[in-house]
């Protein structure tokens, strides 16, 4: 499109603004894939500040739950707060990769997630640490690929995740293992998603 928009064969100018609309499309795709290709190299390199300290459930993740109640509204698809994350105790993290956890798990979520679907965020305390849910009514996963979406560029046979980079939960996953936390999924074929990790507390 770009060759042939420099060639001057596409007259109508109707027509330029789509071709130049799709090449920026797939110029934001390529820049997000390398952007993430370097996240991961920096992290499993150990270039990647992974220093805790203590900090508050609320203060982790209000601000980015309240970005995506409003992009969801805007898509019709129902999101769901957790109504329990002001009585979590105070949290020993890494604020920035647990919210980066935080966001990969959502952008997944609103993905897969058709119009008037919902989005429920869960935080629950357990035994030193706190658990986090993204649950959504979306395709679900087979259980055969439960580990697989982890590694780096698995992508599912979903049409909606043709644009992604398959890099997203690669770099969840890094993030938790150097927290030293876990992450997981729980889903069936046809019954939703659930995707978990655990943030231990700083009293612990």
């Amino acid at each position: 499109m770009a060759e042939t928009l420099c060639d001057g064969v596409v007259p109508s100018p109707e027509k330029q603004k789509i071709y130049c609309a799709r090449i920026l499309e797939a110029a934001k795709k390529q820049q997000a894939m390398i952007q993430n290709i370097l996240k991961l190299s920096e992290i499993q390199n150990h270039r990647t500040d992974l220093s805790k300290t203590t900090v508050s459930a609320k203060d982790c993740f209000g601000e980015i739950l309240d970005e995506y109640r409003e992009l969801c509204e805007c898509m019709d698809i129902t999101f769901y707060m957790p109504e329990s994350i002001d009585r979590l105790p105070h949290l020993m993290t890494n604020k920035e990769s647990v919210r980066e956890i935080m966001k990969v798990l959502l952008d997944n979520a609103v993905k897969f997630v058709p119009e008037g679907g919902s989005i429920w965020v869960e935080a629950s305390p357990a035994s030193g640490h706190a658990v986090f849910c993204v649950r959504d009514n979306g395709p679900g996963i087979p259980k055969e690929q439960h580990q697989l979406v982890f590694e780096r560029f698995f992508k599912s046979a979903e049409e909606t995740n043709q644009g992604g980079s398959g890099l997203g939960l690669a770099i969840a996953r890094e993030l938790a293992d150097g927290l030293g936390e876990k992450i997981w999924v729980e889903s069936e074929a046809g019954m939703g998603a659930a995707f978990f990790f655990t943030i231990h507390f700083s009293w612990t």
